[in-house]
């Protein structure tokens, strides 16, 4: 959501930040279940991707981008699914459910919000016409 050159993200910063740090503590916690319940290989085949992509483009090998990272995304959303698992059964029982509930809207309603406005947009990103004209 965060990652579209034409929308200007400096009025949601704060909130796209505050979202980072729990995504990132909630892998962590994912992390952490997998590897109690699966055990360090499992561990090393989610993480073992991402940390040898990261350690390439330290040396210059591998740019980061988002094209070429799409391969990471299904460890990070199992990651983050464990984590979010992790946290409901930190809940009472009779929030679980309400809990999961609440949990999957706040993920889900800004990459839906997302897709309907693009979908209804009468013409694309007022940036678009100046980039196509600085290419």
């Amino acid at each position: 959501m965060a990652g579209d050159p034409l929308v200007d993200r400096r009025p949601f910063l704060l909130v796209l930040h505050v979202v980072t740090v729990v995504v990132i503590l909630l892998c962590l916690a994912g992390t952490r279940r997998m590897r109690r319940e699966q055990g360090p290989a499992a561990v090393s085949l989610l993480w073992g991707p991402g940390v040898l992509t990261l350690g390439a483009s330290m040396a210059g090998a591998f740019p980061i981008a988002p094209r070429l990272t799409l391969f990471l995304l299904p460890a990070l959303i199992v990651l983050l699914v464990a984590g979010l698992s992790e946290a409901m059964e930190r809940l009472p029982i009779g929030a679980r459910r309400p809990g999961l509930a609440v949990a999957a809207a706040v993920i889900r309603l800004p990459m839906e919000f997302q897709a309907m406005a693009r979908t209804f947009a009468l013409e694309p990103s007022a940036r678009f016409q100046d980039l196509v004209h600085e290419l």
